[in-house]
């Protein structure tokens, strides 16, 4: 079940006990709260590091809404960190279970986007409205995402999309880091383009399309993200079929590149993006939101993409960038590409680099295990021990992710991922090249 970072202050020490022990009777793992001899803060440890650290790890920020939390500096810090990491956030009233409805305080809502739950008038029906919401957000343990039973739980050689947001395990640190990075951005205005560096492989692809876009999407009017682009052979229409879908227009986008071709040739691209930006927030619903632009396989640009196709592309980009209407782009790119996009002439934002480093050992078996779960599969500890001894180097987690598919579409009929179906895939499954491919996974 979710995590929950429970804001109070330290005068309601006694409504965040409630709720906390309400939590863990519904079955949520145990919320953090500073004063708990359990989960709380150890004695000497640094309180404000640990503090941001728990809100970072949590999928919900319940404020037990006061007085006395309202004139907290520190509560206030603990609601604008989890703003920044686009956390759901909850504004409980009346949560003391000693007070009646009488003395719920008519406090104005934290922000005019939040919405408030009032225990003190109807306890019952508030409980059950969080109960519902908090529901939602655990689904399957995955953020709220909801699964598609028709999506096998490991997709291969494939990269995780934005369907398979509920199937992506392993990488839960690197998505707070790029969220983290893209608010920053934001805040600054700066404009730069976060480019997220890796090797073949190490799942850029995944990180931005299950991990990033789907929970920025979800963020309510704070950001509106577009459907991720490769550039292919013609970037500049790649980018503009994009930008059509979120303007609910044509499919194929071909208006929209002609219109941006012969701004970039009039010398008119940010006059031309400004307006459209301000079309795509209206057309959305969202005056405030901040546009981001995904790249993905940015590599493409300087592999099969067309030269002038090329030039085309980076100079919307950039005028995007430094438009000031509120766009920002991330692009993924294979780290021996990084020297060609910075020479590149028509580029003329700076860059902000992140680099994504192969998957840590230790989390196979969240990749193994995670998936399985959402999925109802049983899988044997055995398998994964042995999972885990079969993949020991970098190199060879493609090649496990291959046979992780491989292992539900022979075996996954009765619903057990077990050490006797892995082996019968072949002692030396790992070491052999997948048939019909000449990649590595997008993982």
């Amino acid at each position: 079940m979710a995590r929950v970072f429970i804001s109070h202050s330290s005068r309601d020490g006694a409504a965040a006990r409630w709720i906390a022990d309400w939590l863990q009777q519904q079955g949520y793992e145990a919320p953090f709260l500073d004063f708990d001899k359990h989960v709380g803060l150890p004695p000497g440890d640094d309180w404000e590091r640990t503090l941001y650290r728990e809100i970072e790890t949590s999928q919900a920020l319940l404020i037990v809404q006061s007085a006395h939390w309202m004139a907290s500096k520190w509560c206030f810090a603990e609601f604008i960190q989890a703003r920044s990491l686009v956390k759901p956030i909850f504004q409980l009233l009346g949560a003391d279970p000693d007070a009646g409805p009488a003395s719920a305080e008519p406090l104005a809502p934290i922000a005019a986007d939040l919405q408030q739950l009032d225990l003190g008038q109807d306890r019952q029906a508030g409980l059950a409205a969080l109960a519902r919401q908090l529901s939602e957000l655990a689904l399957d343990d995955q953020g709220g995402f909801p699964l598609d039973p028709k999506r096998p739980p490991y997709p291969g050689l494939l990269c995780f999309d934005q369907e398979d947001a509920a199937l992506y395990f392993g990488r839960d640190e690197e998505i707070r880091e790029l969220i983290a990075r893209l608010q920053v951005l934001r805040i600054q205005g700066a404009q730069r383009l976060l480019v997220l560096l890796g090797a073949s492989g190490a799942g850029k692809s995944s990180l931005l399309r299950a991990g990033l876009l789907p929970r920025l999407a979800r963020s309510g009017r704070h950001w509106l993200p577009l459907a991720p682009f490769r550039p292919q052979s013609q970037p500049s229409q790649q980018l503009a079929h994009s930008l059509a879908l979120a303007l609910g227009g044509p499919a194929d986008g071909r208006q929209l590149a002609q219109h941006l071709q012969q701004a970039h040739a009039n010398c008119s691209l940010v006059a031309t993006l400004t307006e459209l930006a301000a079309d795509l927030r209206s057309a959305h619903h969202s005056p405030e939101a901040q546009i981001l632009i995904s790249v993905d396989q940015g590599e493409e640009l300087f592999t099969v993409s067309d030269p002038d196709e090329v030039r085309c592309c980076l100079a919307i980009l950039s005028a995007a960038l430094s438009c000031g209407a509120g766009f920002q782009v991330v692009m993924t790119l294979r780290s021996d590409f990084l020297g060609n996009l910075q020479a590149a002439a028509d580029l003329s934002v700076p860059l902000q680099p992140m680099s994504l480093p192969p998957l840590p050992m230790e989390r196979i078996p969240e990749i193994i295990k995670g998936p399985a779960k959402v999925a109802g599969l049983t899988v044997e500890e055995s398998f994964v021990q042995a999972a885990m001894h079969d993949a020991s180097s970098d190199d060879a987690l493609p090649l496990l992710a291959f046979a992780l598919r491989e292992l539900f579409d022979r075996f996954g009929d009765d619903r057990v991922l077990s050490l006797a179906d892995y082996q019968a895939l072949g002692d030396d499954h790992l070491s052999l090249s997948p048939p019909g491919q000449c990649g590595a996974p997008c993982r």
